[in-house]
């Protein structure tokens, strides 16, 4: 009976005492790693302490200019594919040529000191004014963003007023679009809208 109770007690030991050096060896990695932590903390906040106030503002003032930045980078994206996907809903356009038509209206912006998102809108107007069968032909659409911007450096950089102009007097005079872009498409080189 006596070897029974001391195995127990053996076991009872052993089931006990293994968890717990683990507990405690794991706290003492904890308790060094913390240590460290507290060292480091320390050294930045001697060194943060030597700054004066006024690097501090031009840091918070730095981080800020970054933040703003980013966000007005991601703005302009959003934008740019909202835009994109409208073009793409009105002219049931996907793809490369969609991707063609956005490359159009980057092309564009470079060109004119406007945004992509901007002759995208140029786009839409003009597509949802004369119809999607415009956007069957990119080349042409992109020719009518750029007449549009063209004009609109004569109009204040108005470019949603030049491309009101533009379609209403193509509208006014009953041009026959599939036929008549078509054919300037073709003399290119010789004729100018």
């Amino acid at each position: 009976m006596a070897s029974t109770t001391t195995n127990w007690i053996l076991q009872l030991i052993d089931k006990i005492s293994a968890p717990i050096g683990g507990v405690k060896q794991a706290a003492d990695g904890a308790g060094n790693s913390f240590d460290a932590t507290t060292d480091k903390v320390k050294k930045f906040g001697s060194r943060l302490s030597k700054l004066s106030p006024i690097n501090l503002q031009a840091i918070k003032a730095g981080i800020d200019t970054l933040d703003r930045n980013i966000k007005g980078f991601v703005e302009v994206g959003a934008t740019f594919d909202a835009s994109l996907r409208d073009v793409s809903a009105i002219t049931g356009i996907t793809g490369k040529a969609l991707n063609g038509l956005g490359n159009q209206a980057r092309d564009l912006a470079k060109g004119f000191g406007t945004t992509a998102s901007d002759n995208l809108g140029t786009f839409q107007t003009v597509l949802s004014r004369l119809g999607p069968q415009i956007g069957d032909n990119a080349e042409a659409l992109g020719h009518m963003g750029r007449y549009a911007n063209t004009l609109a450096k004569t109009m204040d950089g108005d470019v949603a007023g030049a491309t009101d102009a533009l379609t209403t007097s193509m509208l006014q005079f009953q041009v026959n679009l599939r036929t008549d872009l078509k054919n300037r498409i073709r003399r290119k080189n010789k004729v100018i809208l």
